[in-house]
């Protein structure tokens, strides 16, 4: 009887498992996307990155995921931008 909740607790955790994991890695290509933009990952990019983003690429251009993916990107996108974009101008010197 006591076996009984600890299978429901590695079912459970199984089940989170599948779920998150693919979920983490589509939502990882925006912070990707980010550092990008804000020249911190340099271009061209590192072959094993372009490798890991194969499937996610995929996703975007052969799947109905195309406008939610790309309203993702574009808000990380505008995020880079707005980054980099000082947020006051700097005061003047005074004479």
């Amino acid at each position: 009887m006591s076996e009984e909740p600890a299978k429901q607790s590695h079912f459970m955790g199984w089940t989170l498992s599948i779920v998150a994991v693919p979920v983490l890695y589509i939502l990882s290509y925006g912070p990707v996307v980010y550092l990008i933009n804000r020249g911190t990952i340099p271009h061209p990019l590192p072959k094993v990155l372009v490798g890991f983003y194969k499937p996610w690429v995929w996703l975007y251009h052969d799947t109905s995921l195309r406008n939610p993916l790309g309203t993702y990107i574009y808000w990380w996108i505008n995020a880079a931008r707005a980054a980099s974009k000082p947020l006051a101008p700097p005061p003047s010197p005074s004479p």
